[in-house]
């Protein structure tokens, strides 16, 4: 079950990501959408972490070094995290940043 909800976030991150890149590709760069792609491009470090800890998270839910009740709040909080840099990725690039 911990993949299936993976692979939605991971799903639904490489759409708004593909999104925004489309509507910044659709025009001539200048210096400040070079300044927002670089801004884009840190985010999206953040959000492969973000993932990567989610992973992380899980595989030890499947080793069973720590308890699954602090694992699966440590994913919560992960997923939290994800879902808001997501919606201000999106709320960014509503309003033409």
């Amino acid at each position: 079950m911990s993949g299936e909800y993976l692979s939605v976030i991971i799903s639904a991150c490489m759409l708004v990501i593909a999104f925004i890149t489309y509507n910044r590709g659709t025009r001539k760069m200048d210096g400040e959408q070079i300044s927002n792609m670089a801004f884009l491009k840190n985010e999206l470090e953040h959000i492969k972490s973000d993932l990567s800890d989610i992973k992380d998270s899980i595989s030890e839910i499947k080793k069973g070094s720590n308890s699954m009740e602090v694992e699966l709040s440590q994913i919560k909080e992960q997923i939290t995290t994800l879902f808001k840099r997501v919606e201000a990725l999106e709320d960014r690039n509503k309003n033409g940043y």
